[in-house]
């Protein structure tokens, strides 16, 4: 709850959250409910230093006595062992001092310490059929380098030299995802029906009302990681999937179809120019809804 005009808070508790939990401003802000710039404010008007990368104080004084610096500066020596012989990442060096990865690269700059990959491309290579499921069970190759402690052209390079063809950004081939995640990635992308899609619902709604159902969203039915476009709600096992002209060029239809079979869901494949042709479709649709039919008794 955001504090009223004129509120200041207690210096202790102020103290105990900032200096003593090491909370940093964002948190201690949000805990009176207030933004950070307020939050700055009020440790100006407390006398309580700010914290700088590095463990500095601002106008050059230190956490000494009562303000003890919360993350020191190591020696050069400390974190060249450590970075160069001991191969610890800036992550892992980070996460020892409890510090952003920011910080560490302030310190190797301040102390003249190299960074580069080159320590880590001598790395062994971690077990070939765990990094094989890893990856074909949808572990990015950000998620390898921070389980293996390797950076990302290590990971690459491991996937290739295993013959593993490497995802491009956002590729999910093979993965299938729970439906309740594929809900909330259509959710976070506000899906709405296309154009074609709203035109085929309302072909299906005025020619057959309450037979088929809009499930592009994902709302009602996920099948293997994948959302069909409209479902069956007359007692039927039966989907429909609207296919574009230019966004599905290529492809082929039999794989979909396949896909939902081995659920027992037999499917029909639209073609965006097909709703060009009411009477065409009309009979497509029947032919198929005779077909499910048969099939489903």
């Amino acid at each position: 709850m955001a504090k009223t005009l004129g509120f200041h808070p207690n210096k202790e508790e102020v103290e105990a959250l900032y200096i003593e939990q090491r909370l940093p401003i964002s948190e201690v802000a949000a805990h009176y409910g207030v933004h950070k710039n307020t939050m700055r404010y009020w440790l100006k008007k407390l006398g309580i230093p700010r914290r700088l990368p590095g463990g500095q104080c601002r106008r050059g004084r230190s956490f000494k006595g009562k303000y003890p610096c919360k993350h020191p500066m190591p020696s050069r020596e400390e974190l060249f062992h450590q970075y160069w012989e001991e191969k610890v990442s800036l992550r892992g060096l980070a996460q020892r001092y409890a510090v952003s990865v920011m910080t560490i690269r302030n310190w190797f700059v301040r102390l003249g310490i190299r960074m580069g990959p080159a320590y880590r491309t001598a790395q062994p290579m971690p077990n070939a059929e765990e990094l094989r499921a890893l990856y074909g069970a949808g572990e990015s190759i950000a998620g390898l380098a921070r389980r293996y402690n390797a950076d990302k052209p290590t990971v690459r390079k491991w996937l290739q030299e295993l013959g593993i063809s490497i995802r491009h950004k956002g590729a999910q081939e093979g993965v299938v995802f729970t439906a309740e995640r594929v809900r909330n990635i259509l959710k976070g992308l506000a899906m709405r029906p296309t154009k074609p899609e709203t035109n085929l619902d309302q072909f299906l709604q005025e020619w057959q009302p309450g037979e088929w159902l809009y499930n592009g969203d994902g709302k009602y039915l996920v099948i293997a990681g994948k959302a069909p476009d409209f479902i069956n709600i007359n007692g039927r096992k039966a989907l429909i999937e609207l296919y574009g002209d230019y966004w599905h060029k290529g492809e082929n239809p039999e794989d979909r179809i396949a896909v939902f079979g081995r659920y027992g869901y037999p499917t029909l494949i639209i073609w965006e120019h097909e709703l060009q042709a009411p009477d065409v479709l009309r009979e497509k649709v029947l032919s198929f809804k005779l077909e499910a039919s048969g099939r489903s008794g």
